[in-house]
């Protein structure tokens, strides 16, 4: 991962709390692959991948951010 922070709402988000965004977003992923499309699990799985990739076209998308600052 190239991204280091990210700036959210005035706030820079530090490289371990990108990485547990990362982990919500894989955890989802692989909730969503799992379970039935019914399933209470997979329905809130694809509402934060929704809230994760809506109107982006990569859903690596904290990748794409630019690092800020230096550590």
């Amino acid at each position: 991962m190239t991204a280091q922070h990210i700036t959210v709402a005035g706030d820079i988000l530090t490289p371990l709390n990108v990485a547990l965004i990362i982990e919500v977003y894989e955890a989802a992923c692989r909730v969503d692959e799992k379970l039935p499309d019914a399933h209470g699990a997979s329905i809130a799985a694809k509402r934060l991948i929704a809230a994760f990739t809506e109107g982006l076209d990569d859903s690596l998308w904290l990748e794409a951010v630019p690092p800020m600052g230096s550590a």
